[in-house]
């Protein structure tokens, strides 16, 4: 998982055919890489920086250390990468809504 600290990055995913379409912008604040840090998974889209940017990476031993000692801040980071996750679905769901398909 990464936080995005400054600058701004593109969210590019894969087309059946091939193409790279941008999906979105990330702007600081904002997290990126949750589905794979969770999932334990490779990536589901690229993320390219627009311009100069500061990202830090927030590793599974940070998260884990953070469970064993600091639960109830774990509780919260994870509530958090929940209230991102649920974001993002919502948010794909309404794009596929405007859909024609």
């Amino acid at each position: 998982v990464y936080l995005i600290d400054q600058g701004r990055l593109s969210v590019f995913a894969a087309t059946q055919s091939g193409n790279n379409i941008r999906v979105r912008a990330l702007r600081p604040g904002t997290f990126v890489g949750e589905i794979s840090g969770y999932l334990d998974q490779h990536r589901t889209a690229d993320v390219v920086a627009e311009v100069d940017s500061v990202v830090y990476r927030i590793g599974p031993d940070f998260v884990q250390s953070l469970e064993e000692d600091a639960p109830r801040l774990a509780v919260q980071w994870h509530r958090m990468m929940a209230a991102t996750l649920a974001e993002r679905v919502d948010r794909t769901n309404r794009l596929l809504g405007e859909l024609d398909l």
